[in-house]
Parts: structure tokens; sequence; C-alpha cells
């Protein structure tokens, strides 16, 4: 390599990397004003009838996020229960990942997993991703998708590429939540999964 292309090759690589230290740095200072389109505080204990109970995290959980950040609840109506986890990140993006990875990484089999749209004759926009999963004897529909209050997505790659759009083009960061909602089939998964959905139309309603 002659000197010329070595020294526009270090030339490049310098660039790049004050680049980095650059928007590394402006990025920090714009996490003091992080725009929270939708809160955990919307989620409320009385939600059309269900009642919430606030279950208390492992510890795990609480060193995984700051207090205030993190609902585990379960709700009840008519016997019926589904299981709520909802995560709030504020800049920091280790918080809000993927409930897939975390049924894999703890030994479910993902049997079926699509993206579907639940809402009544007026509103079909509300899509959510939902898996079928198993574990020794136990069957389990889950239930999930990513919001900032304006926008949703069903994958943790496809809301993470909406959070650098908005910081590249808008220059302005939004706080992303990742709601999940679950249940364990006992009997028949497609009424288990109707009663999981009307839990979830009253949910998104109440959270517009």
């Amino acid at each position: 390599m002659s000197a010329d292309s070595q020294a526009k090759k270090l030339k490049i690589i310098f660039l790049i990397l004050l680049f980095v230290i650059l928007f590394l740095y402006w990025f920090n200072k714009k996490q003091k004003n992080i725009e929270i389109g939708s809160s955990l505080d919307n989620i409320t204990m009385d939600i059309d009838g269900w009642k919430g109970t606030n279950l208390t995290p492992s510890e795990k959980e609480k060193n995984w996020v700051d207090k205030g950040d993190l609902i585990i609840r379960s709700y009840q109506k008519d016997n019926n229960s589904v299981y709520l986890v909802a995560i709030q990140e504020k800049g920091d993006r280790h918080k809000v990942h993927s409930p897939q990875d975390c049924y894999s990484g703890s030994g479910w089999v993902i049997l079926r997993k699509d993206n579907i749209s639940i809402g009544d004759e007026n509103n079909k926009d509300k899509i959510v991703r939902r898996m079928h999963v198993a574990k020794d004897n136990k069957s389990r529909l889950v239930y999930y998708w990513f919001t900032n209050g304006y926008e949703r997505s069903t994958s943790f790659k496809g809301h993470l590429i909406l959070f650098l759009r908005d910081i590249l083009l808008k220059g302005s960061i939004r706080s992303w939540m990742c709601i999940q909602v679950s249940a364990d089939i006992k009997t028949d998964a497609d009424r288990t999964s109707e009663i999981m959905e009307s839990f979830i139309s009253q949910l998104d309603t109440q959270n517009r």
C-alpha cells in the first residue's frame, strides 16, 4: 500500500470516529429531553371491567429496569385471566427488547408466530404480533407490540429503525414502550385468543 493510500485510509477512519464521537455527544444531550408519547401511567388497574392486580417483580426484573419503568400485572374478568407486562425505556436501549427472544431464551418453543389486526369495524389499525408457545406441559398465547404513542411496530428491529429515523431525520427522541399480554391455554386456543383480543382492544382504546 502506498503512503498516499494509507494516509487517505487513516483520514477516513479519523473522520468516521469523529462523527461517532460527535453523534454520541449530541445523543447524550438529547436524552435529557425525551418525549413520552405513551406512558405506563395510562395503563390503569380497571380496564372495561378487567380488574388488575400488581405482581411483585423478580430480583432479575428489578435490576433490569428502573423503578417505575415496569408494570407486571394480572387482570381478571368473568373467571378469565390475562397477564400483562409493560416496559418503558427512557433513552436506555437495553430496557426494551423482543418478547420472542425472552421466550426462546427461557426454553419455550414457538409453535406459531404471525401479525394480526385487532379492532372493530371502524378501527383495524391495532397491529400486534401473536405467538403460540409451549414448554413442558404448558401452552400459551402471547401478544405483543412496541409503541411510542404515535406509531407501533411488531418487531424489535422495526421499532429500532423508527427510533433511529426520528433521531436522524427529526432530531427528536421518543420513548418506546413494549406491551406484552399473555394467557395460558386451558382448553381451547381460539377461545383464549378471543378473550385476549377483547382485552387488548380495550387496552388500546384506553391508551389513545
